[in-house]
């Protein structure tokens, strides 16, 4: 852009409502499935289910995932009332 000349703060994604939430939104879903990976592979090891580590992680990272939407759906509530 600079190179061009163009202003960089006419590309402004905080503009809109929606942009300002949508990194937070971005990492908290990253985050669901980061911990449920890891929780996948703690509960593998924990019930020594070596042959089982995908379906651990599977299922965790599905619940963990699942989870983070309800938080993205709570904080995308208004808070008007």
């Amino acid at each position: 852009m600079i190179e061009k000349g163009l202003d960089p703060s006419l590309v402004n994604i905080y503009s809109t409502k929606f942009g300002r939430k949508l990194f937070l939104y971005g990492g908290i879903l990253f985050l669901g499935a980061a911990l449920g990976i890891i929780t996948g592979i703690l509960l593998a090891a924990v019930f020594k289910m070596p042959g089982e580590t995908k379906e651990f992680i599977l299922l965790s990272t599905l619940i963990y995932t699942g989870l983070s939407l309800f938080v993205c759906y709570y904080l995308s509530q208004d808070k008007k009332n």
